[in-house]
Formats: structure tokens, sequence, C-alpha cells
């Protein structure tokens, strides 16, 4: 009997130890499936919805700035030139002023009435935008676990940017003669900061200067 029964002893405690170990390895599985199911990345973009912030503002005027960087206009120098301009949003009756200053530095006369030149300036676009990116675990706050845990990033970027475009025509005032017509002129400006491996920060911008901190 003795003989017949620790055979069967050692079996069961084998096959109790087996039980153990696969438990054991499916509980780590399920854990480690639950962790990842809240890693990975994320890629947003959006448009702000609040009003115009320094950064926003300071943005914009560059990308308008930037546009101007390759447009020719193709008067004499010192011409007087009126300005008109249309757009589709309320940005242009500040972008314009940024023109005609360009103007001004280009050599031409900025008038209203009596001038030999009108220019009409058309805005395709003039507009800011939000650029998220995570590599990482995000927060997470749900109550099917005990506790809140605070956002940890491999890598995460957090971009602003503005975007300009423009085009431009000429006509004499006098007999509303077409003179020339330019190609789109674009121009951007970013403001970007970098996280790696939880804390280490860097910021990226083309403004010049950059904003304050």
């Amino acid at each position: 009997m003795i003989s017949q029964s620790s055979p069967n002893l050692k079996t069961y405690h084998v096959q109790r130890e087996l039980f153990f170990t696969l438990t054991k390895i499916a509980v780590i599985f399920i854990y480690g499936l639950f962790i990842l199911s809240f890693m990975g990345c994320s890629a947003t973009r959006s448009v702000t919805e609040t009003k115009r912030t320094f950064l926003e503002q300071v943005l914009i005027t560059q990308s308008v700035k930037s546009s101007l960087n390759h447009a020719k206009i193709p008067l004499p120098d010192g011409a007087s030139v009126q300005v008109t301009t249309s757009g589709l949003t309320d940005d242009q009756y500040f972008a314009i002023k940024v023109f005609e200053a360009w103007l001004g530095q280009q050599g031409y006369k900025v008038i209203e009435d009596n001038a030999d030149y009108v220019i009409r300036v058309v805005w395709h676009g003039i507009g800011t935008g939000y650029n998220e990116f995570l590599f990482g675990f995000p927060p997470i706050s749900s109550t099917l676990i005990p506790f809140s845990t605070p956002e940890l990033s491999f890598y995460k970027m957090v971009e602003q940017d503005a975007r300009t475009r423009l085009s431009i025509s000429i006509i004499k005032k006098e007999d509303g003669q077409f003179v020339s017509a330019t190609p789109a002129y674009e121009g951007k400006a970013y403001y970007a900061v970098k996280t790696f491996l939880f804390g280490f920060t860097f910021e990226s911008t083309n403004l010049a200067p950059p904003p304050p901190e």
C-alpha cells in the first residue's frame, strides 16, 4: 500500500506545483497586458478655441512676416500704393498692417488717396494650430483601480504653430489696368516643448526673439 501511494503523492505534489507555476505566469501575463493597454503613442491636432494668447499672437505675426520673405512687388521705387485686403477671418485686419509696414521697408509710399497703384492682398488662410504627441503612459484615473497615476512620458512633444498664405495683385489706379499678380506665398512659425525620459525638457522654435519664459 505504501509503495503504491508514494508515486500518487509525488504526482499530486508535481501537479500542484505546476498549477501554481502556471497560475503565476497567467497573472503576470494578464498584468503585463493591463500595463501595455495604457502604454502607447498618441498624436492629436486641434485648432485652439480660446482668444488669442500672447504666444499665438506672436506666432501669427511672425508667420505673416515669414510669408513675405520671398515676396516681390514689380513696381518702381518710391511708387505710391493703396492697399486693400480680403480674407475669411478678422486676423486679416492686423495682418494688413504688418504688410503695409513691409511695403514701407521696400521703399513704397502707402497712402489712402491719389495713389499710383492699388495693391490687393488676398489672405488664403491665417490661423494657429496645436499638435501633441506622446509615447509613454498617459495619466490614469479610473474606478477600476484605487489610485491615480501621473503621466509618464518616454517622449512627448507639444507644439503650437501659425501659418499664413497670401497672394498679391497690382492694378493701376488711374485706369484700372492690371499690372501683375504673384503666386501664393506661405509662412510658418512654431514653438515646441519636447520632453525625454520623464523630465528632460527643451524648447524648439523659429521665433526671433523666442518668447519669454
